[in-house]
Parts: structure tokens; sequence; C-alpha cells
């Protein structure tokens, strides 16, 4: 035998026992009435009530355990955030002192600048009265 034939017999091996299990579910649903029916569905729901109880409450622990974790990582992620913020505060607050104080060094030396240069122009001024005044300031090239 060839392998085309065996393949033949399986295929209409399995047909036939296709159409037999066909033929015997008609004749055993067209016994049935209505009242079997609703017999077996009676107890299909009776039998699998424990069974859909169990799967509720398994559905209901997985559920709750979610949130446990979905508040778990809010609070981590709360926490991590404050952390940083917390964190960048403590470390900018001496930088901005030594800013500050060196800011009102630059305004005091500004103020002092401005007063020397007020004091050379009342000298150059002076300069053009008095020679003696101008050869100082010739000597030190303020002029």
């Amino acid at each position: 035998m060839n392998k085309s034939s065996k393949a033949i017999k399986i295929v209409c091996y399995v047909l036939l026992v296709i159409v037999c299990n066909s033929l015997f579910i008609q004749k055993v649903y067209s016994e049935l009435t209505k009242q079997d029916i609703q017999e077996i569905r009676q107890i299909i729901r009776e039998e699998l009530e424990p069974f859909r109880r169990e799967v509720n409450s398994r559905f209901e622990q997985m559920q709750t355990f979610m949130w446990m974790l979905v508040v778990i990582f809010i609070g981590i992620t709360g926490v991590t955030i404050g952390f940083a913020l917390w964190d960048r505060r403590t470390m900018i607050r001496p930088f901005e002192t030594k800013v500050k104080q060196i800011d009102e060094r630059i305004q005091i030396q500004e103020i002092e600048i401005g007063k020397v240069q007020k004091l050379i122009l009342a000298l150059r001024e002076l300069a053009n009265v008095d020679g003696k005044v101008k050869d100082v300031l010739a000597k030190f090239n303020l002029l």
C-alpha cells in the first residue's frame, strides 16, 4: 500500500466516526423533552455554582491586590518626588546665600568706584585751575 491509499483510509475512518457521532447526538437530542433540558440545565447550574463563587472570590482577591500595588507605586513615586524637591532646595539654599553676599559686595564696590570716578573728575576740574594738581594727575596718568 502506498501513502495516498493509507491517507484516504484514515480520512474515511474519521468521516465515519464523525457521522456516527452526529447521528447518535441527534438521536439523543430528539428524545429529550423540554423538561429534560431544563433539569439538565438546573443540574449544571448547581454543579457549577461553587466553582463560579470560587472564581469570583479569586478575581476579587486579585483586584484588591492590584489596587494595593497601585497605591504602593503611587506612594513610592510621591515620596521620591518629595525627596528630590527637598534635596534640591537644601542644595540650592547655600548657593543662594553666597550669591546674595557677592551681589551685595559688587553693589558696594560699584558705589565706591562711582565715588572714586567723581573724585577724579573733580580733581581734573581743579587741575585746570591749579598747576600742582595737574602735575600730580599727569604723573599718575589720571588726566
